[in-house]
């Protein structure tokens, strides 16, 4: 099992160094931070992040709904949209590279772990529903109310049903989820 590798994709420093603090307290590894839509281009083929985080106003030509259709053509890593635009046209534009999630600034801590969450759910059922799967080999968990986990498939043994809850034993560790099998 590896930590969730996260890439901020944002051009307010401050915005971008609380974002990170927030990630690192629910143990997700944040593996850079990019200002600008072509320097997260670059960095995407770097440090294959599993998430991205992408503010939509950047610095530099590409705006982030652009930068992130530009990345999801080339890659399978689910996009979480950050942004002070909550107008019609703007929504439109993003929901047209079907993100993970879209967060309205300000946001809090909590409202950022709930869209990550949302978007790892989401991202879970696409492959699960025969949906154009999002992750083809990998998967994320929530394991208590604090952090997140990447699995591979292959590390998987077996799952068990205990109710409400299942059991996913990997080669590693016994995780006990609070949903059922059926999820």
């Amino acid at each position: 099992m590896e930590n969730i590798k996260v890439l901020i994709v944002e051009d307010q420093s401050l915005i971008a160094a609380s974002i990170a603090s927030t990630l690192k307290q629910h143990a997700l590894e944040v593996v850079a931070i990019s200002d600008s839509g072509e320097e997260a281009i670059e960095k995407v083929d770097e440090v294959k992040p599993d998430l991205i985080l992408m503010d939509i106003e950047l610095s530099g030509a590409l705006d982030g709904i652009a930068t992130a259709k530009f990345i999801q053509d080339k890659y399978d890593i689910p996009i979480i949209y950050l942004s002070d635009y909550t107008d019609q046209k703007t929504v439109d534009r993003a929901k047209k590279t079907m993100p993970a999630n879209y967060l309205s600034k300000p946001f809090m801590g909590p409202d950022l772990i709930r869209a990550i969450d949302i978007a790892f759910h989401n991202t879970n059922y696409a492959v699960k529903s025969n949906a154009k799967p999002v992750l083809k080999d990998r998967i994320f968990l929530r394991t208590d109310n604090q952090s997140f986990i990447k699995l591979d498939y292959d590390s998987i043994l077996y799952l068990q049903a205990d109710r409400a809850y299942c059991c996913v034993a990997t080669t590693e560790k016994n995780y006990k989820l609070s949903t059922n099998m059926k999820h």
